[in-house]
């Protein structure tokens, strides 16, 4: 099953392997529903094996990495937060986890809960993620 992503305006990222590289839908800014609209429905992602879902969740972070490099910015606190939960749930083989916590960091701040999220001083930045994530594509599994 192939999986369609979309990103935003794309600067210097792709994802990282080109041969099964999803399609990408170039817009001017980061469109968060496009984004969100390419994922696979949830039946079909329950129903794929374990490294296809691998595969979609990393995609679907890095994905969302480029769109945001691509609006020449960095993360904020949410986004980060979350993208690197998604890592860290990718890391443990929890796929399902990484994808919700992936498409929580899309969520818009006019809807995100305003005491949610502890403030702190060590927000990681757009550069710490994307290593996370490449750290996480490095990890093999049996």
């Amino acid at each position: 099953m192939q999986m369609n992503l979309a990103c935003a305006h794309v600067g210097s990222r792709a994802p990282s392997s080109s041969r099964d590289t999803p399609l990408f839908i170039f817009k001017e800014r980061m469109d968060r529903d496009a984004l969100l609209n390419a994922l696979p429905v949830w039946d079909a992602f329950q129903s794929m094996h374990r490294p296809q879902q691998r595969k979609v969740a990393e995609d679907f972070i890095e994905v969302i990495l480029t769109a945001v490099e691509s609006d020449e910015r960095e993360l904020d606190e949410w986004e980060a937060s979350n993208l690197m939960y998604a890592c860290g749930a990718v890391t443990a083989d929890m796929y399902s986890l990484a994808l919700v916590a992936a498409e929580k960091a899309l969520t818009i701040p006019a809807q995100r809960a305003p005491h949610a999220w502890p403030q702190t001083e060590s927000t990681p930045t757009l550069a710490q993620v994307l290593a996370a994530l490449e750290a996480v594509r490095t990890i093999e599994r049996k």
